[in-house]
């Protein structure tokens, strides 16, 4: 495996904590779009003969800008990408933030980051704050052993995640929404009319009944 970390203090941590186990490379640098310290490079120099199993990106912001990069790479092929997605912004806006919007962790729609998914060959199969994709490929294995996780959509995953409350999620979405970050909130205005800077659980629902029943048509 390899860890990435870009923090001194934190490598500094991560070193301690993975001293026993020398097989994990622990690379201290900042990962960027192409070169050495991209997704790909890394993979190249520390793991060049074994295959990627899972991919976890946390960048605080710009998580969607670095998944993109793995568009035409061939040595990163995950069974399973994790990126931080957050539930700051609505999961059905399909405009994207601008990078200085995205990059304060605000990060980029559950929409967006679910088309990059269909691109990538990966499916969006669970959202807890993060994105979660299966590589599409293995689909069919998934289905039949846990009798059917096909494509849903992003209001289900987004009101699914808001029924489990992950990390006290409606509270954090609140304060942050109400927060009226510029970027955000006229991304938001432009493509729905209005800005909701309060969640309600049962307006999530019933677009994410609409949603279904739009689909199924």
């Amino acid at each position: 495996g390899i860890m990435v970390e870009a923090e001194e203090a934190k490598f500094a941590t991560l070193r301690v904590n993975y001293r026993n186990l020398p097989q994990v490379a622990l690379v201290h640098t900042t990962v960027v779009g192409e070169g050495p310290s991209s997704i790909a490079g890394l993979v190249e120099a520390h793991s060049p003969t074994s295959s990627v199993q899972m991919l976890s990106i946390d960048v605080d912001g710009l998580d969607f800008e670095l998944l993109s990069t793995l568009k035409g790479t061939r040595n990163v092929r995950p069974e399973v990408i994790v990126a931080e997605s957050n539930a700051f912004v609505r999961p059905d806006l399909k405009s994207k933030l601008g990078m200085e919007t995205a990059m304060t962790n605000m990060q980029q729609s559950l929409w967006n980051f679910q088309q990059l998914g269909v691109e990538l060959g990966y499916t969006l199969v669970c959202f807890t704050q993060n994105a979660i994709f299966l590589r599409t490929d293995l689909l069919p294995k998934l289905e039949k052993r846990q009798g059917g996780v096909g494509p849903r959509g992003v209001k289900r995953l987004y009101f699914e995640a808001l029924l489990v409350n992950w990390n006290d999620m409606q509270r954090n979405v609140n304060l942050t929404r109400r927060g009226r970050m510029e970027g955000l909130v006229s991304a938001e205005e432009k493509e729905f009319g209005v800005f909701e800077a309060d969640l309600d659980l049962e307006v999530w629902r019933r677009r994410a009944e609409a949603e279904e029943q739009s689909a199924s048509v």
